[in-house]
This record gives structure tokens, sequence and C-alpha cells, in this order.
């Protein structure tokens, strides 16, 4: 985590210095007075300071009602992501004291929701799909086979080809799951082969999966924040491989040492 948030800020500042200087300018980030200024900003005049704070409040009360935190309540993420609505509503009305403004802004959520699905949520469809179709026809499992039966390759090269595959199969997918899920069987007669810790082995490529999702433009977090951002799926992971290749740099070096 500490090594992919550095490489963020590093990589990020690099690119837009880089766009910078072939003259690619950056849009104005809502709310700003120069985004007020804008007549085009769909955000211009958002509201108080105070309320940035509540969209991540799903992932606070995700957070707080998890077994990590407390166990006594079960929270599902479609109950808190309606008590998150609720819970904005109440703010914006004791915020602006009007309940009929505050009613009527409530509708811009299911705008959204309709939006959204009809050009999001219908990409991580075909994705899904696609993947699905992927793993059915027995490609990815083929090649996984093949590299687990080799007796005679070192333990840092079955390492690395592990990886490459795991990395080449989320990116194809879009999953890093249903690669995983699929790849995890054969991890243990990968080990065997080169007499190696399955644990060690598994580790790095389950940490691979994950981190190859956000390398792949047909993944569904990809395609949800470009569709919110307004940017192709193509500028996002341009600015997301780098980081990614670094963390899973960090992750294989500490699986090797520590396990």
């Amino acid at each position: 985590m500490i090594a992919v948030a550095a490489g963020h800020f590093l990589v990020q500042r690099w690119f837009d210095r880089r766009e910078a200087a072939k003259g690619i300018e950056d849009k104005p980030i809502a709310g700003s007075a120069e985004a007020q200024n804008n007549s085009d900003d769909p955000f211009a005049g958002a509201g108080p300071v105070h309320y940035a704070i509540l969209p991540i409040l799903p992932l606070f009360l995700l957070i707080v009602f998890s077994p990590m935190v407390y166990q006594g309540i079960k929270l599902s993420l479609v109950t808190a992501i309606i008590v998150s609505i609720l819970i904005a509503f109440v703010v914006d009305l004791l915020t602006r004291r009007s309940f009929k403004t505050s009613c009527k802004d409530s509708q811009a959520f299911f705008d959204g929701m309709g939006k959204v699905f009809t050009s999001t949520v219908a990409l991580v469809i075909c994705a899904e799909l696609f993947a699905l179709g992927l793993t059915k026809v027995g490609g990815i499992s083929t090649l996984i086979q093949a590299a687990a039966s080799q007796q005679g390759m070192g333990l840092f090269l079955m390492l690395f080809v592990m990886m490459g595959i795991m990395i080449m199969a989320t990116i194809v997918t879009g999953s890093g799951n249903s690669a995983f899920f699929a790849f995890s069987p054969l991890l243990p007669e990968a080990a065997a082969s080169v007499g190696y810790n399955t644990i060690a082995l598994v580790v790095p490529v389950q940490l691979a999966a994950g981190l190859s999702r956000a390398m792949s433009p047909i993944s569904g977090v990809v395609i949800a924040v470009s569709g919110i951002s307004g940017l192709t799926p193509i500028e996002l992971i341009r600015r997301t491989i780098p980081v990614m290749i670094l963390g899973m740099v960090v992750n294989t070096v500490a699986s090797l040492v520590f396990l």
C-alpha cells in the first residue's frame, strides 16, 4: 500500500508535467472557483466543503460494521448505500433548510443510476461475458497446466511464469477473482515441481491478480471510473500500469523475504 501510494504520487506528477509540456490542460476541479466561473461545469456551486465527506459514507459504514471492527451488525453494500443516501439527505436538509429543494436534488441520484446503467454497466456486462467465455473454452487453464507441469523449471522462473500468466489472464478477462479461482488449484503442483513452499508461491500470484485489475481496460473498476470521469479506459490504464508494476515488485520481494 505504501509503495502504491508513493508510486501514484510520483507517476501522476510525471504524467501531468508531460501533458502540460504538450499543451494538454487539466479540467478544472469540480466545486473550485475556476469551475464555478465556468458555466458549462455541472458541479458549479456544488455546496459546502463538508459535502465531500458524504460520498465515502458507504465505505466507512462497511468498514465499521465488518468482522474487523464490529460483528454485532451485518451490513450489506446495498444497505450501506441506502443508509448513506438518507444521511446525505438529512445533512442537505439541515444545511439548506428547504425540504422541497432537498427532495428535488435527491432525484439526481436516481437519474445518475439510469445514466450509468445505460453506459458503464452495459460495458461491465460485456466484459464479464467475454471473461466467462474465455474461461469456459479453456484458454487460461491450458496455459496454467502447461506451466505447472514443467519439472525442470527453476524457482524464480516458475514464480515469474505463474505471475505472468495470472497478469495476462486478469488483463484479458478483466477479473482477478475468476482468473485466480481457475488458477489456484494448480499452484500446489507448480510449487511441488520446483520444491518450493506453496504459500510463498500463492501469495504473490494472488496479489498480482488483484493489482492487475487496475491494468485491464475491460475491468469493472476501470470502466466505472472512466465512465464517471469522462476519460477513456486506455487513458486511465496508462497511468495505473507503472504503479501496479511497482506494487507487484514490492509484493514479490516481500513474499520471497518473509515467506
